[in-house]
C-alpha cells in the first residue's frame, strides 16, 4: 500500500535507483509500483521491487552532504569539520579521506534534483566502513578519483560538490581538488568565463555554519 504523510506526498521508491523520495501520490487504480509498499509492525520496510518481485529493504543511511565553504584555521588551527587525512592506505596507491576526531570519511551518496534528472552522486560523510565507496586515489595529475564510480570529485556549483567524469586537464579546473598538509581538501582560487568569474579557495566541510552556506 502507499506510505503517505500528512502533507499529502508519498513514499517512492524511484525504481530502485538511490534513497527513497517523496512525491505526489499516484492514483492507487494506476498501480504505480515505487509506491507500493509493504510495513507491519516489528518487520522491515520492502518494497517489493516493481516488476522484477525482487524484494528490496528499507536502510536508514548515516550520511550528510559534504559542503564547500571558506577555509578556516583561526589562530592557526584548522577547524576540526575541514580537517581530513589519509588512512588505511593501500599498496595500489588508494586510501580513505578520514576525520579522525569523529571516525567519519568521504563517500558518495545518490541524490535526485527533480523528478526528471538521473541520479547525481553528492560527495557525503558516513561512518568508516572500509567499503569501496570510500576509497580514493589521486589520478589524472590532481584529481580525487572515486574507485567505487570512477568518477572524480567536482566543484559542482561550488557550494555541494559531487562526482564527475574525470575531465581533462584544460577543462578540470572545478576538480583540481588538493590535500592540504594542515589537512583541508581544498579547491585552489579558480575563475570561469575567461577570467570575468572568479572564486575564492574553499574547503570541504561536514559542519558547516549556516551562515557559510548562503
Amino acid at each position: 500500500f502507499q506510505v503517505q504523510t500528512l502533507g499529502g506526498l508519498c513514499v517512492d521508491a524511484k525504481h530502485g535507483t538511490g534513497p527513497l523520495i517523496l512525491w505526489h501520490c499516484d492514483d492507487v487504480a494506476m498501480g504505480n509500483a515505487n509506491q507500493q509498499h509493504q510495513v507491519e509492525d516489528n518487520f522491515a520496510f520492502i518494497w517489493p521491487g516493481g516488476e522484477t518481485g525482487e524484494q528490496y529493504c528499507v536502510e536508514v543511511s548515516h550520511m550528510d552532504p559534504i559542503s564547500l565553504v571558506p577555509c578556516a584555521a583561526p589562530e592557526g588551527q584548522v577547524l576540526a569539520s575541514q580537517m581530513f587525512e589519509k588512512s588505511a592506505m593501500k599498496v595500489d596507491g588508494s586510501f580513505e579521506l578520514r576525520q579522525t576526531a569523529t571516525g567519519i570519511c568521504v563517500d558518495h551518496m545518490p541524490h535526485h534534483p527533480t523528478e526528471t534528472d538521473g541520479p547525481m552522486h553528492v560527495v557525503a560523510s558516513a561512518p568508516c566502513s572500509g567499503s569501496k565507496g570510500q576509497r580514493w586515489e589521486v589520478a589524472f595529475g590532481n584529481r580525487l578519483h572515486n574507485l567505487e564510480l570512477s568518477l572524480c570529485i567536482d566543484a559542482n556549483d561550488m557550494r555541494t560538490p559531487t562526482l564527475y567524469q574525470c575531465l581533462p586537464f584544460e577543462l578540470a579546473s572545478m576538480q583540481r581538488f588538493e590535500l592540504h598538509p594542515n589537512g583541508w581538501i581544498i579547491l585552489p582560487r579558480t575563475w570561469a568565463d575567461n577570467g570575468r568569474q572568479r572564486f575564492p579557495a574553499t574547503c570541504f566541510d561536514t559542519k558547516p555554519a549556516k551562515g557559510e552556506l548562503q
